[in-house]
């Protein structure tokens, strides 16, 4: 297995050590629910499905693409090295797992 991302949340860990990244692992939930839901592995009929405008369930979080492919209810967060070079979740605050902004930004140290 390789070794650690840089800047990898400790939350991405077991999920990633047991099927690689989650962002992966979600590819695969989607394909395999078009592939169920359309009984085809057509990529037309795959593609199709996901258009539709149906919401499927990932490790990331609900999936919904519009008719252009793009995810209309993506989850956004925003991560920001901290002291002790820690890679933490700030935004959106009230989600789980999200720490105070360092605000302002402490100077660089040599």
């Amino acid at each position: 297995m390789a070794s650690e991302l840089p800047g990898e949340v400790i939350w991405m860990r077991p999920e990633r050590a047991a099927v690689g990244r989650p962002a992966q692992r979600s590819r695969g939930e989607i394909t395999a629910a078009a592939a169920t839901a359309t009984k085809s592995l057509d990529n037309k009929k795959i593609i199709s499905y996901w258009h539709s405008g149906v919401t499927m369930q990932t490790v990331q979080g609900p999936v919904k693409f519009d008719s252009t492919g793009a995810n209309t209810v993506a989850q956004k967060f925003i991560f920001q090295w901290q002291k002790g070079g820690t890679f933490n979740q700030v935004l959106p605050t009230a989600a789980t797992g999200s720490v105070a902004i360092v605000n302002p930004k402490p100077s660089w140290s040599s």
